[in-house]
């Protein structure tokens, strides 16, 4: 039961309603500098309020580019086709949520967004990530050689959506 406040706004706001979490243990690599998505990583809600917020929580584990210093790019996208925020265009600059430039592919980086959309729908909604890279190939929960040795490391990614009473 929803406690009304004196200004009119009342205990419903902002509670959480639901929670989904896809755990991705597997590696992706791509030597693609166009949008490949991480298989396994998308997750989908049914929201049970068309004004309901989601709030997306990405992790994604280890980033490697083998051979280079370059930067993978990561883009988040509702549905199949709706690509959420990214920055603004300017120039010949590269468009995108966020990204990282690992180093040299001995390095293993966790990289991380957190974002809240509005669906505006009761329809099942689906998240995912895509990933393009600059230069060399890029692995997801691995580094950028994964070789067999044990300071080679293998993670998780995750994303996590929590449905929010608007």
């Amino acid at each position: 039961m929803a406690i009304e406040y004196g200004d009119g706004s009342d205990s419903n706001t902002g509670r959480i309603i639901q929670v989904v979490q896809t755990t991705y243990q597997g590696t992706s690599s791509s030597t693609s500098n166009s949008d490949t998505t991480i298989s396994g990583l998308d997750t989908s809600i049914t929201p049970k309020e068309a004004a309901s917020r989601i709030h997306i929580a990405v992790s994604i584990g280890a980033c490697g580019v083998s051979g280079t210093n370059n930067y993978i790019y990561f883009s988040l996208y509702r549905n199949s086709s709706v690509n959420l925020p990214r920055g603004s265009s300017d120039g010949s600059r590269q468009i995108c949520t966020f990204s990282i430039r690992p180093g040299v592919e001995h390095y293993a980086f966790p990289v991380s967004m957190n974002y809240i959309d509005a669906p505006s729908t009761t329809s099942s909604t689906s998240y995912h990530v895509k990933f393009a890279r600059e230069g060399g190939t890029m692995r997801i929960n691995a580094n950028g050689l994964d070789y067999n040795q044990s300071n080679y490391p293998r993670t998780i990614s995750t994303m996590i959506l929590t449905e929010i009473a608007a």
